[in-house]
């Protein structure tokens, strides 16, 4: 069976300096639809890397059952949260689902779609969706693809691998943009409300 591992370490500087995964949408935190959505897809083994604002986030994802791991140099970047995640994810999964914390309009169906993608190509290490010709999120890594990185310098993360083994690469392009529309900044929380009709709130109360 498939894990994932959702990044939610980093600062929100551009949003305020909130957590992301924790931005309300119809009054439910992002990161627990998040994991909604997982579990519904049929992937009930969930990692999540926090850092900046752990306690917050952990005190909400483990009350669905989801492990934690506490990124200590979220300043170093997301790659240093990738490859936590790497190190840190169950070594039975037979794959992992990378998810960013910040992409609420990704659910279920969204999820099947990229695994489905990830299994027609057993060839390939890594399934990527591509919308428009921008590369987009989560991204499916093999366990094949775990244990080569994870045997490397610890510099070297999943973008890195991708990018000197460009072959191990399937790119599942689509038409779907849920994979491309994440929330980076206060402005994008208004096109998400104007695009859904949902509520979207801050943890601090914006709106």
């Amino acid at each position: 069976m498939p894990a994932a591992v959702i990044l939610a370490a980093g600062e929100g500087r551009r949003m305020g300096g909130v957590a992301k995964g924790l931005l309300r949408i119809n009054g439910e935190p992002l990161v627990l639809r998040l994991l909604a959505s997982l579990n519904e897809a049929g992937i009930s083994d969930v990692l999540v890397v926090t850092g900046t604002h752990h306690d917050a986030i952990a005190s909400v994802v483990q009350s669905m059952g989801a492990r934690v791991v506490r990124n200590p140099s979220p300043e170093d970047g997301q790659h240093s949260s990738v490859r936590l995640g790497l190190e840190s994810a169950s070594p039975s999964a037979e794959a992992l689902l990378m998810v960013l914390c910040d992409q609420p309009l990704v659910d279920a169906a969204d999820i099947q779609e990229l695994m489905a993608a990830f299994k027609a190509y057993p060839e390939h290490d890594f399934c990527v969706p591509v919308v428009d010709g921008q590369r987009g999120n989560p991204v499916v890594v093999s366990r094949r693809a775990v244990e080569q990185i994870l045997a490397m310098d610890r510099r070297v993360a999943c973008r890195e691998f991708m990018h000197q083994n460009p072959q191990t690469v399937w790119r599942h392009v689509t038409a779907n943009d849920h994979f491309i529309m994440d929330l980076d900044n206060l402005a994008d929380l208004d096109v998400l409300a104007k695009r859904t009709g949902w509520t979207v709130e801050s943890p601090q109360g914006y709106r």
